[in-house]
Order: structure tokens, then C-alpha cells, then sequence
């Protein structure tokens, strides 16, 4: 089977995000310059994420259980600390590193944890496709990449007492509505996913 080929090379991708235990947030992404090289965009954030992208980092737990084959027990000391999205093959397919800790009672430092990097589908013909994310693995790295869009830009957790000049909130002052993670941006069509 023959993979498709995206309609238009994407023009940016993410391609690292990580979250630490004092709240900053890192994300990598790249962005296609005139020259067709890619230029790399690092932010270092310290505000907090919208719920839901913390949700979507959660969703991944499962994930690496299944891809490392550890126990279900380990679900409950388990967090997802950052993923890093690799494209690679002709056609640019998303693929990913996910990143874990384990925590340990009664100790400050855990485990550290990293899933092989697996792809959307074979990125070399006649590859084993046995060995790509799953579909539900998919969705959950692409919810997590909306999420971190949403984020850059600007939307955020929101904060009781932020007020405009007017004295009223952002989304009253224009009477716009809040908007929603799901169907916020529609998902980028697999094998290359876009920022």
C-alpha cells in the first residue's frame, strides 16, 4: 500500500513539547523558510495551559504502557512529561517519541521513560506496519498538537481577575465565545501532521 501524499507540504510543524515540574512549558516547532530550510522556534513558557492540554498529555499514559509492555499497575505513579514529533520518508509522516516518568513513594526522583519512535505508517516501503502507532495513539498525539496551537496562540488557563482596559474580560469586551478544543482547527491529514 502506497502512502498518500499530503496535498501541500505543511509550512510548520511542531516538533518537541515538554512540560516541567515548576509549570514552564517547552515547545519546539519549526517553520519552512523562503530558502526551504526549516527554522527552529524554541519557547520557553510560564504560564499555564488550558486544562485540556494537560488532558491530552494524560491520554498518552496508556499509550506508553502498551508500547514499553509494563504493567497496568504502573498506570497510577505514570505521567507523560513531553513527546517528540519526528517526520521523516517522503511524504513527511508524523511520528513520536513519547516521554514518561514513574514516580516513586517517598522519593523526589522517578524514573525516567521513553517509548521507541514509531510512525503514523511505514515510512519506507515494504516497512512493518505492525510497528506504527496505533489509531487511538493518533489521535490522542494529535489532540495534544491542537492543543499546543491553542497555546501558542494565546489561549491559556483561564485566570479569575484578568480584566481589559475597559474593565471587562477579553471575551465579553469583543462578545466572542470561549472556543473548545474539539473541532477548534481541523486536524491535519495523516502521514505529515502540521502545526
Amino acid at each position: 500500500m502506497e502512502p498518500k501524499k499530503p496535498a501541500t507540504r505543511m509550512t510548520k510543524r511542531l516538533t518537541f513539547v515538554k512540560t516541567e515540574q515548576k509549570g514552564k512549558i517547552i515547545i519546539c516547532h519549526e517553520e519552512l523558510s523562503n530558502t526551504g530550510a526549516w527554522d527552529r522556534i524554541t519557547r520557553e513558557c510560564n504560564e499555564r495551559a488550558r486544562p485540556e492540554f494537560y488532558a491530552s498529555m494524560e491520554r498518552l499514559v496508556g499509550h506508553v504502557l502498551f508500547m514499553l509492555e509494563l504493567p497496568d499497575t504502573w498506570r497510577s505513579r505514570l505521567y507523560v512529561n513531553g513527546v517528540r514529533f519526528l517526520y521523516g520518508g517522503m511524504y513527511e509522516t508524523m511520528g513520536a517519541v513519547i516521554f514518561a516518568s514513574k514516580r516513586y513513594s517517598g522519593l523526589q526522583d522517578a524514573l525516567a521513560l521513553a517509548t521507541p519512535a514509531r510512525w503514523c505508517e511505514p515510512v519506507r516501503e515494504g516497512g512493518d506496519s505492525s510497528l506504527c502507532l496505533t489509531p487511538a495513539c493518533i489521535d490522542a498525539l494529535l489532540d495534544l498538537q491542537n492543543e499546543v496551537r491553542l497555546y501558542i496562540q494565546g489561549e491559556r488557563h483561564k485566570q479569575l481577575g484578568i480584566f481589559d482596559t475597559k474593565g471587562k474580560s477579553p471575551a465579553v469586551a469583543t462578545g466572542s465565545k470561549p472556543s473548545t478544543s474539539k473541532g477548534s482547527y481541523p486536524r491535519p491529514a495523516i502521514p505529515g501532521a502540521a502545526l
